[in-house]
C-alpha cells in the first residue's frame, strides 16, 4: 500500500502501534466479508475501509479497520485482539471447584494465564487450575 492512501494520522497512529502502511490491506471498494477473506488470505491483521460506522467513529473518519470490521482508531484494543487470533498458544480449559464453573480460553502462556486468573480472582473465584489445554498454531 502507498503512503498516499493513507493520512498523516492515520501513519501516525499505525506508527504507535507497531505497524506501517505495508501492514495495511487496501479493502476500501469491497464487501466487510470479501475485505476480510482477502486480507487474511494476505496475510494481513488490518484493513484500509471506507469511513463506515456509527458516531464518532463515522465523525472522526476512521478508516483503519481490523479484518472483522472493529474500528482500531476508536478503540486500539481491538489490534491486541487481532493479533492474538493468529499467534500461536494454547486453547485451555480452566476449573474452579469453588465457584463450580469452567473457563474455555486461550492463552500463549498456561501457568501465566492460571496464576493471573487466581490472582484477579476471577469469576469470583482463587481456586483456578488449567484442567486441559492444546497447543494451537493459530489462537483463534
Amino acid at each position: 500500500m502507498t503512503a498516499a492512501l493513507l493520512s498523516a494520522d492515520e501513519v501516525s497512529f499505525l506508527s504507535r502501534h507497531g505497524y506501517s502502511e505495508e501492514d495495511i490491506y487496501d479493502g476500501r471498494y469491497q464487501s466487510k466479508e470479501r475485505r476480510a477473506a482477502a486480507a487474511k488470505e494476505a496475510g494481513k491483521h488490518l484493513v484500509l475501509a471506507g469511513v463506515i460506522g456509527r458516531g464518532d467513529c463515522r465523525t472522526l473518519g476512521h478508516r483503519l479497520r481490523t479484518r472483522a470490521g472493529h474500528c482500531i482508531q476508536c478503540k486500539p484494543i481491538n489490534i491486541a485482539f487481532q493479533r492474538r487470533e493468529d499467534e500461536p498458544g494454547y486453547v485451555y480449559i480452566a476449573g474452579s471447584l469453588t465457584g463450580r464453573v469452567i473457563k474455555i480460553g486461550t492463552t500463549g502462556n498456561l501457568s501465566q494465564r492460571e496464576n493471573q486468573m487466581r490472582a484477579e480472582g476471577y469469576g469470583g473465584s482463587k481456586d483456578w487450575i488449567v484442567l486441559f489445554s492444546l497447543h494451537v498454531d493459530r489462537g483463534g
